[in-house]
């Protein structure tokens, strides 16, 4: 039904072409197509045209969105990232490095290594195209 993409001058010949072809092969007398008849075919065809452009603009403009919705999850999830990195690694390593000992810091220091590592491979693994 769509091609890639046609140019609006091709598409405007072939229309025009059709018309002709219809005005040539119409079979009503010898006086030819009546003038309400092909106003009522060409209003037809270039209807058509337009709801095939207007189609094919709403489909890319869709998948345009798509696409920005999967950069903004992956920006998302970078931001979680950093921030949730961040917060365990500065709470893990001197609150409770303080307040349970150094072990205990250790531990956090490396979950918030891992937490940051994990949402990092999420971010990432979300496909922009």
């Amino acid at each position: 039904m769509f091609d890639k993409q046609k140019a609006p001058e091709k598409r405007a010949a072939e229309i025009v072409e059709a018309l002709e072809r219809e005005i040539e092969e119409y079979n009503e007398g010898e006086g030819g197509m009546p003038l309400r008849k092909w106003q009522q075919r060409a209003r037809e065809e270039i209807a058509a045209a337009i709801r095939e452009t207007q189609l094919v603009a709403s489909l890319r403009e869709t998948m345009r969105v798509d696409r920005m919705g999967k950069i903004v999850m992956r920006v998302a999830f970078m931001l979680l990232s950093a921030a949730f990195s961040f917060l365990a690694f500065w709470m893990g390593v001197v609150y409770i490095g303080q307040a349970y000992g150094f072990g205990w810091g250790a531990a956090c220091a490396g979950s918030a290594a891992a937490l940051a590592v994990m949402f990092v491979i999420v971010g990432l693994s979300f496909d922009i195209e």
